[in-house]
């Protein structure tokens, strides 16, 4: 039965893992794209060309892409680095019985989420965000297919089936994560409540009647 539970909070660990990995790989798509906007739209006026509003206005969304992107990988680094290290915990004590390993993962658990409860509402916002890129670019990829799809060579058709599969599979996991990390977090705002009343209890017993 320890065994299970163990077993249960590592799978959900590594699952809140899953969920910063993806806001990560959404700040570097953002970045990419951000300074991809910037550079196009700068090089009409690098080469004297006239410059339009519409790049000016391109450009001011690449730079604000780049810089939300910048902003939101911080607090993800922290994030990830804090769950790494509740995982780390977990490992490093592999010589303690299964029971004192549960006990210390779940009071490293608790302290976790309470102070992350509201970064994870926002990073399940960031992982479904990240997923519906990963859905448009299928969608764009498929559309761009269709018309050569008859003279690609089969290498081609190879990688751009490859470049498909990985954008649904991450498409896939960025919707689907924020669904499993909420099933979790109702039975994690369950255990933070009976922790809470446990902590009061416990609080009027050593103060005495």
């Amino acid at each position: 039965m320890e065994n299970e539970s163990f077993d249960k909070f590592e799978r959900e660990t590594k699952s809140f893992a899953a969920l910063v990995i993806l806001n990560i790989v959404g700040v570097a798509l953002a970045m990419a794209f951000g300074v991809s906007w910037v550079v196009n739209n700068l090089l009409p006026l690098a080469s004297g060309q006239p410059f339009d509003l519409y790049q000016l206005i391109y450009t001011g969304l690449g730079l604000s892409a780049f810089v939300l992107a910048i902003r939101w990988l911080v607090p993800c680094a922290e994030t990830f680095r804090d769950i790494n290290d509740v995982m780390h915990g977990s490992r490093k004590a592999d010589g303690e019985p299964i029971g004192e390993k549960l006990t210390q993962m779940i009071v490293e658990k608790l302290a976790w989420y309470r102070e992350k409860r509201g970064m994870i509402s926002r990073l399940k916002s960031g992982s479904r965000l990240t997923g519906l890129f990963f859905f448009v670019a299928t969608a764009l990829q498929v559309i761009n297919l269709a018309p050569i799809l008859s003279s690609t060579t089969a290498l081609t058709l190879l990688a751009m089936i490859v470049s498909l599969t990985i954008c649904v599979v991450m498409g896939a996991a960025g919707i689907y994560i924020p669904v499993l990390i909420d099933r979790f977090t109702v039975a994690w705002d369950q255990r933070v409540e009976a922790s809470g009343k446990a902590e009061k209890s416990l609080g009027e017993l050593i103060e005495g009647p």
